[in-house]
């Protein structure tokens, strides 16, 4: 297997049981109430940090002199599928090409404070929710690690572009999916594994319609009909396993982007 992802990364797509490797506080898969808002200025409430010391200073100071509680903020924030997708302002599966490191200047209550940032530069594969567009330069926090390697392949579910120019995944960690390579066809997992992005209590079909839209974009994209019948049982499931195939989870969030735009 190709090692495409930085630490801690690579530890967790080598493991099968991955879901393990960090823990999931949500049983029933639905984020806390305090979630992640997409940007190192906006990770947690400011009614979470002023429960764990008072601070002379901003909240973007806070994460970057503390960057292990920025990444628990994120790790805890376990989303269903549905709420990726309704939150989420650009969906797209992405090879990349080029990872630049800079820093950038942020205003905090005591002067300017210097954020490490990567800009990450894309070969857009596929556009689930958003304008099609052949390249991408996503630019992220180094706080949270959520870049890839050079040659890796991720699918985002991208936030809105906070005021500082920072973008990252629905929910930290939630919404930052990694491609694994396989003789079978690519995977696809997220830091934390698959499980909480359906559940018993929230069926990943909403009704029959949804199930065969999924079907019929697997077909459109040429999988044989054997094929897309086995990928489109997975979603049958009363919860989701720790690997899943990316034809499947681009069919489930297609269809969940056409029922929405369909309301």
């Amino acid at each position: 297997m190709t090692a495409y992802y930085r630490a801690p990364y690579t530890a967790l797509i080598l493991a099968a049981g991955l879901a393990t490797a960090l823990p999931v506080r949500n049983n029933a898969g639905i984020a806390k109430p305090n979630v992640a808002r997409n940007s190192i200025d906006s990770i947690a409430s400011p009614s979470i940090i002023s429960s764990v010391s008072p601070m002379p200073y901003s909240l973007e100071e806070y994460f970057l002199k503390n960057p292990d509680f920025a990444q628990n903020q994120a790790r805890d924030q376990i989303l269903l599928l549905d709420s990726l997708v309704s939150r989420a302002s650009y969906i797209f599966h992405g090879k990349v090409q080029k990872i630049e490191e800079r820093e950038i200047e942020l205003q905090g209550s005591q002067g300017i404070v210097k954020a490490p940032v990567s800009d990450i530069t894309f070969d857009v594969m596929d556009v689930l929710k958003g304008t099609p567009q052949p390249s991408l330069v996503v630019t992220v926090s180094r706080v949270l690690r959520l870049e890839p390697l050079v040659g890796g392949e991720v699918l985002w579910y991208l936030g809105p572009k906070a005021s500082t120019g920072l973008q990252a995944p629905v929910g930290g960690y939630s919404g930052d999916f990694h491609i694994i390579p396989n003789e079978r066809g690519k995977l696809v997992v997220r830091q934390g594994g698959n499980r909480g992005l359906w559940n018993s209590e929230n069926p990943l079909w909403s009704s029959s319609n949804e199930r065969e839209l999924a079907r019929q974009y697997l077909l459109d994209r040429q999988v044989p009909i054997a094929r897309a019948d086995r990928i489109i049982i997975i979603g049958d499931e009363r919860c989701c396993s720790e690997l899943l195939p990316l034809d499947f989870i681009l069919a489930a969030t297609h269809t969940k982007v056409t029922a929405s735009n369909q309301k």
